[in-house]
This record gives C-alpha cells, structure tokens and sequence, in this order.
C-alpha cells in the first residue's frame, strides 16, 4: 500500500493481480474492502485445486438458505419438508423445500433454492438470470412429477399435506441476496431473497403461498 500510494499509483494495490500457470494472486485489500467472504470464494473458485471446495462451500450455504427459509415460514404456521426426491416413473426431481399452511388447504409452495455468490458486474448479473431460469425450469419439471403422482405417494413423502384438497402449487426461487436482471419472466415462477423475505415479511404477505 504504502509503495503504491508514495509513487501516486492510488488504490491500485487493492486490485487482483493474476500470474502464470493458473495461479492467481490477490491483494489483501481486495478481500478487505468490500463483501470479503464473497471475494474470497470467487477467489478460491479460479484455482482448480480449491474449486470443488468451493462448490461444496455454496452447497452448504444452500442446505443453510432453506433452513433459514423454512424456520422463517415456519414462524407463520407453514410445515415444511426439505430436499426430497420424487420421481413418477418418467421424470424425476428434487424439491429443497415444501411448505404447507393447513388453514390453506388448496395450496402448496415449492422453492427452490440458491446460494449465488452476490454479483457486481453486469455478466455475473447475467449468469445469475441464465441459473435462475434453470432454476424455474427445475420447479416446473417438479410441479409436473407431483401432478402425476397419487394422493397415496405424496402422502407417504409429506405426510403433514392434506393432498386430496390440494388444487394450486405455486413456485418459487429463493436466493440469498443475488438478484437477476430485468430480462427475467416472474409471471409464473418469481425470485426472492432471504434478505427480501427477513426484512419485510409480515402476517399479511404471506398468509397463503
């Protein structure tokens, strides 16, 4: 820092320096500036050996995100299940989170959940758009797999649904505070954020799916 600033080059000790043969160096004061847990994952993700560390890290913080999620809900009267797998015989999938309120018997909320590293330039904003829409195509591919199973086989994975009353499933994705761009269809499958929910969930916004 000091060799920088007495030789007028400003801030530039805060940037990334990369050198040869994959290896990346990177400033303390980059990690230290802004958001330094996220720069340190994107940091680790660039390096083939700390890669899939990394990608088990993000895994983590999914399992921790619909936690949170369902604990949050839950305060509200919804029962929850999380990470089950369900197949009819054709397509299979895996649902992170169901959530049911027994005083909306005809609604079921599925979510999907991910834990993106939170972006700042315009194309991790747009990766994020490009895994959100896979994401909706997750949850419809599940609405369609539920919609094919029997009362007796949902029963058996969510035993708390009363699904001889179930008539609407409605999806959603959760994110911790990633959101995407405004090329993104919400009609059917909106994006929300923990960050979103925690601040301003109230009675009113969620009582029924």
């Amino acid at each position: 820092r000091d060799f920088c600033l007495s030789r007028g080059l400003g801030d530039v000790y805060k940037r990334q320096f990369v050198s040869c043969a994959g290896t990346f160096v990177w400033s303390p004061g980059f990690f230290l500036d802004y958001r330094w847990e996220r720069n340190v994952l994107r940091a680790m993700a660039k390096t083939p050996v700390s890669e899939l560390r990394v990608a088990n890290l993000i895994g983590e913080r999914e399992h921790g995100l619909v936690e949170e999620f369902a604990k949050l809900l839950g305060g509200f009267g919804y029962q929850s299940s999380v990470h089950q797998q369900i197949r009819d015989g054709k397509e299979e999938g895996e649902i992170d989170l169901l959530l049911y309120r027994s005083d909306e018997p005809a609604q079921v909320l599925l979510v999907e959940a991910k834990a993106f590293l939170a972006p700042d330039e315009v194309n991790e904003v747009a990766a994020v758009t490009r895994d959100v829409r896979k994401a909706q195509m997750q949850l419809t591919r599940c609405c369609r797999v539920l919609g094919n199973l029997g009362v007796e086989a949902k029963s058996q994975m969510f035993p708390f649904v009363r699904w001889e009353s179930v008539t609407e499933v409605h999806s959603l994705v959760l994110t911790i505070d990633a959101e995407p761009n405004t090329s993104l269809d919400e009609t059917e499958i909106p994006v929300v954020t923990l960050v979103a929910a925690q601040t301003h969930f109230s009675e009113e916004h969620v009582l029924s799916p």
